[in-house]
C-alpha cells in the first residue's frame, strides 16, 4: 500500500473546508453573527460548529471511508495494516487528533505527514490508519473478502480428512500390498458433514490382468449418526488373492464424489 502525501489531501481538507465553511455562515446568519467580510462565530456558535464539523469527518470516514473532499480527490482511510475499511473507534480516534494535526491551518498535521515514513498525521498514528488511492483501497478490499470467503467455503463443503489405508484396522498408512494381504481397511474423519449423510466407498481395480479398466469389485454404503465424526471402510481378500496391479478407492458424500485413494498390489 502506497500511503498518499501532502498536496493531495491538503487539496481535500480544502474541498471539506469550504463546505463546513457553508454550515459556519448559516450557523452565523442564525445567530446574528455574520459580518460584512463573512462571520464571526464565539461561545456556543462556534462549539456547534466544531461538533458538527468533527461529527461530518468520523460519520463520513467510518461509513464512506473518506469525506466529500476525499472522494473528489479518489483518497480513501484504510487500517494501516491490512487495508481493510476502518471503524467506528478508529475513525472516532482520528478525528479527535484533527484538533491538534488542524492548528496552525493544518500546519501541524501537514509536517508530520511530510516526516513520516508512512505519511501519517498523529490522527493516523493514533487510529493505525493511513491514507491511500480509493482505486487501491478498492482493490485491496477485494482481495479482503476473497481471502476470508475462501476458507468459510471450504469449510462448509463436507469432506473426508487425515485418509489411511492400512492392512490392519490402525495400521501405519500403506500404499503398496501384498497379493496374500487378508484384509484392506480404510478410515478417516469427517469434516462438515451433516447427521443422516449418506457415505460410500467403491473398491475399484484399476488396472490388472484380470479385469476390465476400471472394474468395481465391490462397495459399501454408510449413514452418518449423531456426533459421529470418523468412518471406516474395509475390503476382504477375494478368494484367489489380490491380483497385482493398479487399484483405488472411491469415496462419495450423499451421492458426490468426494475423494480418491490409491494402492497397488505387487509381489
Amino acid at each position: 500500500m502506497q500511503p498518499i502525501g501532502v498536496w493531495k489531501r491538503a487539496v481535500a481538507v480544502l474541498i471539506d473546508s469550504i463546505l463546513l465553511g457553508v454550515v459556519g455562515y448559516v450557523i452565523a446568519a442564525v445567530t446574528g453573527s455574520t459580518t460584512a467580510t463573512g462571520f464571526d462565530l464565539a461561545g456556543g456558535p462556534f462549539f456547534l460548529l466544531v461538533a458538527i464539523g468533527l461529527a461530518y469527518y468520523v460519520v463520513m470516514e467510518a461509513t464512506r471511508g473518506a469525506t466529500l473532499g476525499k472522494i473528489a480527490m479518489k483518497l480513501k482511510v484504510v487500517k494501516e495494516a491490512d487495508g481493510a475499511a476502518i471503524d467506528w473507534q478508529a475513525s472516532i480516534v482520528r478525528n479527535a487528533l484533527r484538533l491538534i494535526d488542524g492548528l496552525f491551518l493544518y500546519l501541524v498535521g501537514a509536517i508530520v505527514v511530510w516526516v513520516s515514513k508512512k505519511r501519517q498525521r498523529l490522527g493516523d498514528m493514533a487510529a493505525g490508519t493511513i491514507v491511500v488511492s480509493a482505486r487501491l483501497a478498492l482493490l485491496l478490499a477485494c482481495a479482503l473478502f476473497v481471502t476470508a470467503a475462501a476458507p468459510d467455503a471450504t469449510a462448509a463443503s463436507p469432506h473426508y480428512t487425515d485418509l489411511v489405508l492400512s492392512d490392519s484396522a490402525d495400521g501405519a498408512a500403506k500404499s503398496v500390498f501384498n497379493p496374500q494381504t487378508p484384509k484392506l481397511f480404510l478410515r478417516g474423519k469427517l469434516a462438515d458433514v451433516p447427521n443422516g449423510s449418506k457415505l460410500k466407498g467403491d473398491w475399484i481395480a484399476e488396472k490388472t490382468k484380470v479385469a476390465p479398466p476400471n472394474y468395481r469389485i465391490d462397495g459399501t454404503e454408510l449413514k452418518v449418526g449423531p456426533l459421529i465424526n470418523t468412518v471406516r471402510f474395509s475390503m476382504t481378500k477375494p478368494t484367489a488373492g489380490w491380483p497385482e496391479g493398479d487399484y483405488r478407492v472411491d469415496l462419495f458424500i450423499d451421492g458426490k464424489a468426494a475423494t480418491q485413494v490409491k494402492f497397488k498390489v505387487v509381489k
